[in-house]
C-alpha cells in the first residue's frame, strides 16, 4: 500500500480502513454485533479472542493485492473493543485493530 494512502473497504456487517505511514500502517475493523451493548454492560475481550475474530477475516481483501489476514500477522499490537450502542440506533459494533 503507498504511503500516505488511506483506504476503506465496506462489506456487509463489516468494514476496513487502513492507512499507511512511511514506518507504521494502522487499520481498524468494525464489526456489527448481534445484539446492542450498552454501559456499563460492555464485554471485554481477550487477545485470543481478537486473534478468533481477526481469523474470521483473515481472507478478506483490503486492497487488489493484500488480505486482511496479512496486515494481522505483520502488526506490532491488536485489540479487540466493544463500541457502545449510539443513539442513531445502527446497532453495536466491535472495533478489531493495530
Amino acid at each position: 500500500m503507498p504511503v500516505g494512502n488511506m483506504t476503506t473497504v465496506y462489506n456487509r456487517g463489516f468494514s476496513f480502513m487502513v492507512t499507511a505511514l512511511p514506518d507504521q500502517t494502522f487499520f481498524f475493523v468494525n464489526i456489527k454485533l448481534a445484539e446492542p451493548l450498552k454501559w456499563p454492560s460492555r464485554g471485554r475481550y481477550t487477545l485470543e479472542e481478537a486473534n478468533k475474530e481477526a481469523a474470521r477475516y483473515a481472507s478478506m481483501p483490503v486492497t487488489d493485492n493484500m488480505l486482511f489476514g496479512e496486515l494481522w500477522k505483520r502488526r506490532i499490537r491488536g485489540h479487540l473493543y466493544p463500541l457502545e450502542e449510539d443513539d442513531t440506533n445502527v446497532g453495536a459494533w466491535r472495533l478489531l485493530y493495530a
